[in-house]
């Protein structure tokens, strides 16, 4: 019988709460916690459903690595049209990663953000950019970019990319928008700039798959 496995749970609020990690007992324990985290809606993610040609970009990040080689781009950038698969797609490669025994957060950016700005004006908070910022494993920020763009939510996204980008610290990013579409939104072109650099972008196109 293996060793017990010590892994950080998939959960960035455990973060706050002092739960920085729990003892599984091999990577398909962890692998099910993980899969009870995922919304009802995505319960069925599959990572085996991802197309091949997605498949060979994440290798190249270190998902679904099959030989340890080195890492220039550890981030994806996912964006297409509504309805296509994005977030499927992401949950589907938070299960992989789970498989792997790799550590993983899954949270909504506007949430994210509607949690910082309650925190700042001193109302309860699960979370905020300040826990994001620090979580060393792979962040999953998803629909990117679909907030009103103010300053506040501007200064608060730049500084949470900003210091991931400098650490080098992997993030799955999902979108409506492609990056330069980012920019014409009003997005800081240093902010995307970085993000095109760490990230492999992926485009996902197609019908929205809800109303077809």
């Amino acid at each position: 019988m293996s060793n017990p496995i010590k892994i950080p749970r998939s959960n960035i609020i455990n973060i706050r709460d002092g739960e920085y990690s729990a003892v599984y007992q091999n990577n398909q324990e962890y692998w099910a916690e993980v899969k009870v985290l995922i919304p009802e809606r995505y319960s069925h993610a599959d990572y085996s459903s991802i197309p091949a040609k997605i498949k060979g970009i994440l290798s190249t990040v270190g998902i679904d690595q099959k030989q340890n080689k080195p890492v220039v781009k550890n981030c994806l950038y996912i964006h297409g049209p509504t309805g296509v698969g994005k977030t499927f797609i992401a949950y589907s490669i938070q299960l992989k990663l789970a498989s792997q025994g790799l550590p993983s957060a899954f949270v909504e950016t506007y949430d994210l953000l509607y949690q910082t700005q309650n925190e700042l004006f001193q109302r309860k908070a699960d979370y905020s950019i300040e826990d994001a910022k620090q979580y060393r494993y792979h962040l999953f920020l998803d629909d990117f970019g679909m907030d009103k763009l103010t300053d506040m939510n501007l200064s608060l996204l730049t500084k949470l990319l900003d210091y991931r980008y400098k650490n080098c610290l992997p993030t799955i990013f999902t979108s409506n928008f492609s990056p330069s579409q980012l920019i014409e939104k009003g997005f800081d072109d240093r902010m995307i700039s970085r993000i095109v650099e760490m990230s492999e972008i992926i485009e996902i196109t197609g019908k929205d798959k809800r109303v077809s």
